[in-house]
């Protein structure tokens, strides 16, 4: 039969022993260190995420006097931090029940999980399968299936948007990406392609912005890339599909414009009218309307019309001005191909469409040569929008480079371990962009000099461009290439928020009721960062958030000591900047078991003492008294003013008993006692 616990007796959990990181699904042990003053009986208890995860996590156990060691092993399913605590539950008398608890966190690492955006999944198989060989789980969805809240896209640790067009991606879906990128450290990267960058359309949009290059290539911003005239047969001839089809041509062509670019639209039969006057091309709804009201009739006359559209393109302030002429007849060709190399000769190109066979194809290849522009033909109205609608894209496709280029290092690249920069294959093209003044930087570029990868910090997260694409079309040398697999992981791993080569990496030891906090911080190269400015800031439930100053103690080490409160978890958060902006974060979590006037003694304070007393040439003193000798002040005690009330009640009742007993005496006295009797009678 144990002995129950003397009223003296202390139980208190003083230690929990976990690795830092754990593999996700694995096993690992958890070793719970536990003071007795005494031996008792008791119960362990781990708890996961505040929770029992089932009965093998309680354990029944005597406890001997010392320090005793109870073992759990369990197993964590979710990745992120877990929080572990360890408690125990003597069955006799406990002193200090605050000490009965000792809490810390540890890391479940798991796979990176990448959303996979594209518009056509089957031509990224080699990219998807070069990630997953890296270790990545990644997920493959349509631009529909891009989550559009924030909450939604934590679930992954980056989003690839693989030659997406904006027209897929809806603003409701941006703003929530611009948000994950932003406020909660998630990794974004925009892949090129025919269909993306600014072929995409996505100039001015809120993706846009926080990506580390321009879409614009050389185009200035003050000025639209495209001025587009569409110059439409009207003439009878076109009566019926032909100018249906036709319409149809004109508002597929303004849908494939950027915003910023310009169009107008002219009809003609024997005279022109202006059907939309040159405007931007974000007008669509307008057009749309105007376009619908165009009749076929009359004959037919191309050069007022022609000229009408060089007169207006004239006008305008784009950098590329061009004019898609449309005919099914015969047109008397005086002045047109004098026009046409007064036009090209302006700045503005010609482009000419023959629908029929009652057409002046010779006409119309001439003013398609001497104007700059490519000459179509064919008999199929049917064929008109999808005419119109590859001169477009061609126009539109400008910054598209497809040609053999090598990619050359154009900056520190941390995720190039174990890789030759010189081995890295050519590519068969690539959208031109321009990097963005720092803090964005270019790491990765063309022969021409043109961004190939580019990387920015955007508030807590990273915003990463790859303008070749990830496909066949551009990047088939690389996807054969064997060291793929270890370049597209490493790139992708090396921006992830949890392991990124330069986020701050924070840490905290609780000394007393103090943590005393670190922050670590290099840059992509590895160099010690100095010179930086911030704080850190500790969280803990409902109660007020706890902050520091930073300072540095040494080259890329800062420092800073935060008062504990109160025993529990602890979220911290550490931001580091130039002064101007926050640059780098960092953020990590521990554990302050219990205040330290709760810690047992374990009967080593003396040795503790020793090298201060060796120092201090002092000595140990065994009673408070010595403390009061040793200063030369006389020692005093206290003593309780109550016995001094005792003592005078006692002097007071044998004064009352003396009394009376004398003054019974008296009375019986012989003289007394014969009064008494002649008082009787006989």
């Amino acid at each position: 039969m144990l002995p129950s616990a003397r009223p003296s007796d202390d139980v208190a959990v003083i230690g929990l022993g976990a690795p830092e990181r754990i593999e996700l699904g694995a096993r690992f042990p958890v070793d719970v260190e536990v003071h007795a003053d005494g031996e008792t009986a008791a119960e362990v208890a781990l708890y996961e995420n505040g929770a029992l995860p089932d009965v093998r996590h309680v354990k029944s156990v005597v406890l001997k006097a010392g320090t005793n060691r109870v073992s759990f092993e369990t197993v964590s399913y979710a990745p992120g931090d877990l929080a572990l605590e360890a408690r125990v539950a003597p069955k006799g008398h406990d002193r200090l029940p605050g000490n009965d608890r000792f809490a810390r966190v540890v890391r479940i690492v798991g796979k990176p999980r990448v959303l996979y955006v594209a518009t056509a999944p089957g031509e990224e198989r080699g990219s998807v399968r070069a990630l997953e060989a890296g270790g990545f789980d990644v997920e493959v969805r349509s631009p529909d299936g891009l989550p559009r809240d924030a909450a939604s896209l934590r679930a992954f640790d980056a989003v690839l948007l693989s030659n997406v067009p904006r027209a897929r991606v809806r603003d409701d879906q941006q703003r929530p990406l611009v948000a994950y990128v932003r406020d909660t450290g998630g990794t974004l990267l925009m892949a090129g392609g025919a269909e993306s960058f600014g072929p995409g359309g996505w100039e001015g949009s809120p993706v846009a912005d926080i990506l580390p290059v321009t879409l614009e290539g050389e185009r200035r911003k003050d000025r639209p890339s495209l001025a587009l005239a569409l110059v439409i047969d009207r003439s009878g001839s076109m009566t019926g599909q032909k100018i249906e089809l036709a319409k149809e041509a004109a508002r597929r062509t303004a849908e494939l414009l950027n915003p910023d670019d310009y169009i107008g639209v002219v009809g003609f039969d024997s005279a022109p009218t202006v059907i939309v006057r040159m405007q931007s091309a974000r007008n669509r709804l307008r057009m749309d309307s105007d376009i619908g009201r165009v009749a076929a009739r009359g004959g037919t006359n191309i050069f007022p019309a022609l000229d009408l559209a060089y007169r207006e393109l004239q006008l305008s302030r784009a950098i590329k001005k061009h004019v898609i002429l449309l005919t099914d007849g015969q047109s008397p060709d005086r002045g047109l191909r004098d026009l046409a190399q007064v036009m090209n000769a302006d700045g503005i190109t010609l482009t000419t469409v023959g629908l029929g066979g009652d057409i002046q194809r010779a006409l119309l290849t001439d003013l398609a040569e001497m104007g700059g522009g490519r000459a179509y033909f064919t008999d199929d109205a049917n064929r008109i929008p999808r005419i119109f609608v590859d001169e477009t894209e061609s126009l539109t496709r400008s910054n598209l480079v497809e040609e053999y280029v090598g990619v050359r290092v154009a900056g520190p690249v941390p995720f190039l371990r174990g890789i030759a920069p010189n081995a890295m294959p050519l590519l068969r093209g690539y959208v031109a962009t321009r990097g963005k003044p720092p803090p964005a930087q270019v790491l990765l570029a063309s022969d021409l000099g043109e961004p190939i990868f580019a990387r920015e910090r955007v508030g807590l997260g990273w915003s990463l461009a790859w303008t070749t694409d990830t496909g066949a079309r551009w990047a088939a040398p690389w996807l054969a290439w064997p060291a793929f697999p270890k370049f597209w992981s490493q790139l992708l791993r090396a921006h992830l928020s949890r392991e990124t080569d330069d986020a701050l990496m924070v840490g905290a030891n609780v000394v007393g009721d103090e943590a005393a906090v670190r922050v670590d911080v290099s840059d992509a190269s590895g160099e010690f960062t100095a010179g930086l400015t911030g704080f850190v800031t500790a969280t803990s439930g409902d109660a007020p958030a706890i902050t520091a100053q930073l300072s540095e103690r040494a080259p890329g080490r800062y420092e800073a000591k935060l008062p504990l409160a109160n025993a529990g978890f602890y979220d911290l958060r550490a931001t580091l900047g130039d002064g101007t902006r926050a640059t780098r974060t960092g953020h990590a979590t521990f554990a302050h078991p219990f205040p330290t006037e709760f810690t047992p003694d374990d009967g080593n304070a003396a040795e503790r003492l020793r090298p201060a007393l060796v120092r201090t040439g002092g000595r140990i003193l065994q009673s408070p008294g010595e403390a009061l000798a040793a200063t030369g002040q006389p020692t005093e005690a206290p003593e309780p003013i109550s016995r001094w009330f005792l003592w005078a009640a006692l002097a007071l009742f044998l004064a009352d008993v003396l009394a009376r007993r004398l003054a019974w005496r008296r009375r019986e006295k012989p003289g007394d006692l014969r009064g008494l009797a002649n008082a009787a009678g006989p």
